[in-house]
């Protein structure tokens, strides 16, 4: 396998992109545990977070005319898959805390 190496030393690897959207997604759902109606906003935020990531990494794979060629040629479909689907946890995470504040004002209610 031959790697030209202009695109792989500037760019994240796989495991760098789950640990940032990771470590994004625990500090909002580390805000989101504060209140519940911090808890939905986190999420909102977490959402539109989310969208912008994918957006941008859509958009750097197959939009960018110059740079998109580069990364299907040197990080492969691998990469660009990996970086689609990490910007998801911010959305899992904030809605890991919703369903907890709502299983836990249910829980309060039913006592």
């Amino acid at each position: 396998m031959f790697i030209l190496a202009e695109i792989v030393d500037k760019t994240p690897t796989a495991f760098e992109l789950w640990l940032i959207s990771g470590a994004i997604g625990l500090l909002f759902g580390g805000i989101g545990l504060i209140h519940r109606y911090v808890g939905f906003c986190v999420f909102a935020a977490g959402v539109l977070f989310s969208i912008a990531w994918m957006y941008s990494s859509y958009y750097e794979a197959f939009e960018e005319p110059h740079f998109s060629e580069c990364i299907r040629e040197e990080m492969g479909m691998v990469w660009i898959a990996h970086s689609l689907v990490s910007g998801i946890c911010p959305i899992v995470f904030t809605s890991v805390v919703l369903f907890w504040h709502f299983k836990k004002r249910r829980s309060q209610q039913v006592q």
